[in-house]
């Protein structure tokens, strides 16, 4: 399909994100039935190469609405550090970039491992594994921000999100909520942004709250001045802690590295465990998934890409390529609001708030790791921060977190 310029040009506008610095994912299954053109549906589209070049994954339509029921979360992906309305779509014919889950062969010196293969219209083929892909892209992969889910909040990977956020009360699994979202057809699972569905899981348990207001105090302690029912700890923000001055340039702008994993990981999926330790009430530690976050909203970054085109003799004909390079310079962390979700209550003299951050990957549950309430965590992807103490009740929180997801906080 990315061989026809109807729907390179289809697909650039539905990728395009005016007012935001990252392109839209492109769900395949949302789009089966919109007109590229004023005579062609996407599906048609479909069923137009299946009839030129059946294969024997795919050899019908059925063949094609098959797999996409299984795996409901495939999107084309235009990499977000290429602005979608900067593609010469009349000229540049993308490779296709997915991962394989079979070991194909490297040059020579290398490990054979699964990796990225770039498929071309032509025939052409690009092994891509540590530096950036040899042409110009488009990613077919899971999506990142939205999730498959039932309306008992099991994922599609079967993954349970109860497993992820503590405490979700019956309301959230109200019928009203589900009534609302897209049904994927002969599943019992509905389609959502996965930040959509953490903030109605918030409001279903009543985690929002209004910051305590900054009221005259003359105690020593500020909080001295806050009756105890209504001392609480709320995330306000989310962002990355850069207390010391190399973890910029040496651990997060290697989000921004072009290679495999910036390809197929442009979201940052955070889980929190914090737990009130007390002389007075004993707390456990409670889990808050937080959603799913672009990067690219999380650090000001400066992309720059070229595109050059190459002739080579590909299956006995002269073929035009489009060479990419890339490169990517993070100036800054930004910081993305919350909303004011709570995390101690009823905070005391004394108390302490333990933290540990984790960052996860939901599109397969392949690992299981244990995290720092000893309890499993079962993701495809697992990175975790460092486990520290605050003091609750006095100090200023600010921010809650070192070298790693940062949450800012307020009482």
């Amino acid at each position: 399909m990315l061989a026809e310029e109807d729907f390179r040009q289809y697909l650039q506008q539905q990728s395009i994100n005016i007012g935001e610095n990252w392109n839209e994912e492109f769900l395949l299954i949302q789009h089966l039935n919109e007109l590229v053109t004023a005579d062609f549906t996407f599906l048609h589209f479909v069923e137009q190469v299946l009839r030129a070049q059946a294969s024997s994954c795919f050899a019908t339509v059925g063949d094609f609405m098959d797999a996409l029921f299984d795996d409901p979360l495939l999107v084309l992906k235009l990499p977000d550090g290429i602005p979608a309305q900067d593609w010469d779509v009349s000229r540049t014919v993308p490779f296709l970039y997915t991962k394989t889950l079979k070991t194909i062969r490297y040059p020579t010196g290398m490990e054979d491992r699964p990796g990225v293969l770039g498929l071309h219209s032509s025939g052409a083929v690009d092994v891509y594994l540590i530096d950036q892909p040899n042409y110009f892209p488009v990613v077919l992969k899971y999506s990142e921000d939205f999730v498959a889910v039932d309306d008992n909040l099991n994922l599609d990977t079967g993954t349970r999100i109860i497993d992820l956020h503590s405490n979700i009360p019956s309301s959230a699994y109200s019928s009203s909520f589900f009534e609302q979202l897209e049904k994927i057809e002969t599943t019992e699972l509905y389609l959502v942004s996965l930040t959509d569905l953490m903030n109605h899981i918030y409001a279903a348990r009543a985690q929002v709250f209004e910051p305590n207001p900054n009221v005259p105090c003359s105690e020593e302690c500020s909080n001295d001045c806050i009756p105890q029912a209504d001392l609480r700890l709320l995330a306000t923000g989310l962002s990355f802690d850069t207390r010391n001055d190399l973890t910029l340039e040496n651990d997060f702008s290697s989000y921004y590295r072009i290679a495999g994993q910036q390809l197929l990981s442009e979201n940052l999926v955070p889980l929190v465990l914090g737990r009130q330790v007390s002389n007075v009430n004993f707390y456990d530690w409670q889990r808050f998934l937080l959603g799913s976050y672009r990067l690219n909203d999380l650090f000001d970054v400066t992309f720059t890409h070229t595109v050059s085109y190459e002739n080579f003799s590909v299956n006995g004909k002269n073929t035009e390529l489009p060479a990419f390079s890339a490169t990517a310079d993070v100036n800054e962390i930004q910081q993305l609001p919350l909303p004011n979700l709570l995390l101690a209550e009823n905070i005391t003299e004394g108390d302490l708030f333990r933290y540990a951050s984790y960052q996860l990957k939901l599109d397969a549950v392949v690992e299981t790791r244990v995290a720092a309430d000893d309890q499993p965590v079962s993701t495809y992807g697992f990175r975790r921060g460092v486990v520290l103490n605050y003091n609750l009740y006095c100090d200023d929180p600010q921010s809650i977190g070192l070298n790693s997801i940062a949450l800012q906080a307020t009482y």
